[in-house]
Order: C-alpha cells, then sequence, then structure tokens
C-alpha cells in the first residue's frame, strides 16, 4: 500500500507541476505578444510633469503611433492608436516612461 501510494503521490506531483508550467508558458506568451487594441489607448502623465502632453505624444508619434487626442484640461494626456507590428515596444515604452502615471485601453461608452 505504502509503495502505490508514493506512486499516486508522485503523479499528482508531476502533474500539478506540468500544469504549472504550462500556465506560466500561457501568461508568457500572453505578454510577449500583445494584441493591440483597435480603439486605441489613453495615456495619462504624472501630475508633476512639465512637458506638455503635446510634447510626449509627439515623440510617440516619432516612434510610429497615430495621436488622436490631446488633453489638456481635465487631465494631462493624449490618445494613441498603436500600428500591430509595433504594438509589444510601444507599451514597454509606455509602461517604462516615468513621465506617464499610467495608461488603458480606450473604450466605447453609452449611457441608457
Amino acid at each position: 500500500v505504502s509503495g502505490a501510494l508514493s506512486i499516486l503521490l508522485l503523479f499528482i506531483a508531476t502533474a500539478v507541476s506540468l500544469l504549472f508550467v504550462q500556465a506560466v508558458e500561457n501568461d508568457n506568451a500572453t505578454t510577449a505578444n500583445p494584441v493591440c487594441n483597435p480603439l486605441g489607448y489613453i495615456v495619462v502623465l504624472k501630475d508633476n510633469v512639465s512637458t506638455t502632453p503635446k510634447a510626449v505624444s509627439q515623440e510617440y508619434e516619432s516612434k510610429g503611433v497615430n495621436v488622436t487626442h490631446i488633453y489638456e484640461s481635465v487631465l494631462k494626456g493624449f490618445n494613441i492608436k498603436i500600428p500591430e507590428n509595433l504594438c509589444n515596444s510601444i507599451l514597454n515604452g509606455l509602461k517604462n516612461d516615468l513621465r506617464i502615471a499610467y495608461f488603458e485601453p480606450d473604450n466605447i461608452v453609452s449611457i441608457r
């Protein structure tokens, strides 16, 4: 009985570790090749940034994004659409840009 129980426990441990490895690989595949939101992204600058939203948006425009709107009253930021082939590098650039407070996918909102 002890030998059978050891084999069963070994089987369960192997199955769990394989599921864990597969989950990690799936998660890495998702982050490595993100799918760009076709509606674009809203990028919000930190409050203490002295650079204007227009200046920062022009930097990203020179990297190949399409700036569709600049926000300067309610918040400091801009809206961009990213070509699919630049998605990974632009999203990583936004994530690592110290001037940016946050960015999020743009969405259509409706009031009923």
